[in-house]
């Protein structure tokens, strides 16, 4: 299981890394759109969770939504982090802290 976790991480580090954005590397644009995806996950993770009554238990479908909204959220933190480091090393932090 954890060669299985392994390749799978490496797999999303090498698609992220290699699809890079050329034209949003610019340090403020970045921010901005990280901002908008940590600001539509917490809404998202809200909305998710408030909209339907949750019972816990293992048929919970009704989370599927908020549990979105974390990753969403998530993502766009990652990305406001990453946007604090140096341009060269950018693409290789916020790849590898996804991953």
């Amino acid at each position: 299981m954890a060669i299985q976790a392994a390749v799978i991480g490496a797999a999303i580090f090498i698609k992220l890394y290699r699809s890079w954005d050329k034209f949003s590397d610019a340090v403020t644009a970045s921010r901005a759109k990280m901002l908008i995806y940590l600001g539509c996950g917490i809404v998202l993770f809200v909305a998710g969770y408030s909209l339907y009554p949750i019972n816990p238990g293992p048929n919970n479908r009704a989370a599927i939504a908020g549990t979105l909204g974390v990753a969403v959220s998530a993502a766009g933190l990652f990305g406001i982090l990453a946007s604090v480091a140096p341009g060269i090393w950018r693409k290789a932090l916020f790849s590898g802290i996804v991953a």
